[in-house]
């Protein structure tokens, strides 16, 4: 009997599931049952009031220099990455352990 192995069904008949696949809808069902019970929680007479005496500008002059931190940090990461696989041979390079030429068996 040929089994299909890309179908996820096992030699033995049990359906197996990819660990990314588990792990997706673990946190899904995670978030819904924190959601649920955060509302639960608060229940309906919990009101957010905006502050009248909040500044946006002033509040955003703070967002911008944490914002300008960290994209500083994505660049620099950036750089170095670009960088770091700029080194690696090419897989066309003579000694290349991956190419097609050097492990082909005759």
């Amino acid at each position: 009997m040929d089994l299909n192995t890309s179908s996820g069904v096992g030699v033995d008949g049990v359906r197996r599931y990819s660990s990314a696949m588990v792990a997706v809808v673990g946190y899904l069902v995670a978030a819904a049952a924190a959601i649920a019970v955060a509302c639960i929680a608060a229940g309906r007479r919990y009101a957010i009031t905006r502050e009248a005496s909040i500044d946006l500008g002033v509040l955003g002059s703070r967002h911008v220099a944490i914002l300008g931190g960290l994209a500083g940090f994505a660049v620099t990461g950036l750089v170095l990455l670009v960088g770091w696989v700029a080194t690696f041979p090419t897989p066309l390079a003579e000694g290349h352990t991956n190419s097609y030429e050097v492990n082909r068996r005759p």
